[in-house]
């Protein structure tokens, strides 16, 4: 059942939600205490400094929030909270033009907590909310006042397996859910047991919702073509087409440029030596085509590499993300291992003659369950993340900098792209009114200035993050 809870103080987005559910003061306490470390650290943000990712991280049993900053060098400002172990970041921008940051705690079985956060310069924000809806957020998007979440999976009453879905909530009316979900099916396995349908990404363009999924059977072994299906504002159906298999494993294997979708599949099951291909949809002419085969000998690649992410510029240039997955030991069926590579491309000649361009890395980490290619149009940065590491790459396909598991803390796990953060100016004044106290009910939020971190100018909704699925 969807549930919509509204929050009046940050220390839920911060100290989020652990997967042990735990309960009562002593629960609250625990959270609250470190609230008050991340709140510290938080604080050197109230001046004029400027970030290009807000990220995830991960240690497997709980995540952290980090924040990367630009300078004349990137610095990382490290920040502890209590998410569960895949927490992830997302940015969208409102039918009003306010910039959000929206915090992902995926609880398995149950429906995700969502925690969505009004950017300001003083310290008080216009609204913090929390949004409970699909179960593994994977995408959101925006049309007028409705804001769009897609979901990976959903879990019956059992406990079993279900098919994704897509939530709409209205932003004007205190995010409450909108009608009834779009239940993801597919086109030719919806009437058959066994085979569930799950959601990779979503997309907006030109008034519609555009909707990516995977096909496989309940072992995750066997795979079938995904599809693009465009929906209404009011989440009716308007027309699908078919694409690649497995699409892009995560909401990054999927980017929009122009008036065109276009797609990274990995071919089917993640390491069983499947290749994979890229795809461009035409949402004006509601065609899809594939336009890659990583199988093509002219790749040279080696080893059987799937289409796992893409991002491309303002200008057509593309970097896309193979990545090949495989067992070192089959007695230890469970240590999967990565080999990850980037190659900088164009959109021109990935479509003509079906080129992936040159390859700049190939990344050293070899572990990880991570991935993703993001773009931020303000910074002209490509953003990529795979295993254990960040890299930021230059307009040009050039390497700016790399980031160690080290340097992050944890592993990597999701990326949201923003922009630079505005002044906080001290005056305790912002755009919703005056600022002083704000925030939880105990005044934790009143003179750090913690808004300051979040009056960020989102670069479009772009993230990047996966989880390694059974798939």
């Amino acid at each position: 059942m969807v549930q919509i809870q509204t929050r009046d103080a940050l220390v839920f987005t911060m100290a989020g939600r652990s997967l042990d559910h735990e309960k009562g003061s002593v629960a609250i306490m625990k959270r609250l205490k470190v609230l008050v470390s991340a709140l510290a650290a938080l604080a050197i943000f109230t001046g004029g400094a400027a970030a290009d990712v807000v990220y995830t991280a991960t240690n497997g049993s709980n995540s952290s929030i980090g924040i990367i900053i630009s300078s004349d060098k990137y610095e990382i400002s490290k920040h502890a909270a209590n998410f569960g172990p895949y927490a992830k970041v997302f940015s969208f921008r409102d039918d009003k033009g306010n910039d959000k940051i929206l915090v992902n705690d995926y609880l398995f079985l149950n429906d995700d907590r969502v925690y969505i956060y009004t950017p300001g310069k003083g310290d008080k924000a216009e609204k913090d909310s929390a949004v409970t809806g699909a179960t593994n957020i994977y995408g959101v998007a925006t049309i007028g006042q409705y804001l769009y979440f897609v979901g990976y999976e959903s879990y019956d009453d059992e406990e079993n397996l279900g098919s994704g879905k897509v939530v709409r909530v209205d932003m004007d009316n205190d995010y409450q859910v909108v009608g009834n979900p779009f239940e993801l099916e597919d086109s030719v396995f919806k009437n058959k047991d066994g085979w569930t349908t799950t959601g990779v990404s979503i997309k907006e363009y030109a008034d519609k919702i555009y909707v990516v999924t995977q096909v496989h059977d309940a072992s995750w072994t066997t795979w079938a073509q995904g599809e693009v299906i465009a929906l209404e504002p009011d989440l009716k159906e308007a027309w699908r087409r078919k694409i690649g298999v497995n699409a892009g494993g995560t909401s990054e294997g999927i980017t929009l440029y122009d008036d065109k979708l276009y797609i990274g599949c990995i071919g089917g099951k993640m390491g069983d030596g499947k290749t994979g291909e890229y795809w461009e949809v035409d949402l004006s002419e509601e065609t899809s085509e594939k336009i890659i085969d990583l199988s093509d000998e002219k790749h040279n690649l080696g080893y059987p590499y799937g289409g796992a992410g893409i991002a491309i510029d303002e200008d057509g240039n593309a970097m896309l993300m193979l990545l090949n997955y495989y067992i070192p030991d089959e007695n230890s069926p469970y240590d999967i291992r990565m080999r990850p590579r980037l190659y900088f491309a164009s959109v021109e000649g990935m479509v003509a003659d079906g080129s992936i361009g040159a390859e700049v890395s190939q990344f050293t980490g070899k572990e990880g369950s991570s991935w993703g290619v993001s773009y931020d149009e303000s910074t002209k940065t490509f953003w990529c993340m795979a295993g254990k590491e960040l890299i930021a790459f230059n307009k040009d396909g050039s390497q700016k900098q790399e980031f160690s598991r080290a340097d992050l803390g944890d592993d990597i796990y999701s990326v949201a792209v923003v922009g630079p953060i505005q002044d906080a100016g001290g005056s305790g004044e912002s755009d919703n009114g005056p600022g002083g106290g704000g925030g939880c009910d105990t005044g934790l939020l009143g003179g750090l200035g913690l808004l300051a971190l979040l009056a960020l100018r989102v670069s479009q909704a772009s993230t990047a993050s996966s989880k390694c699925r059974r798939g």
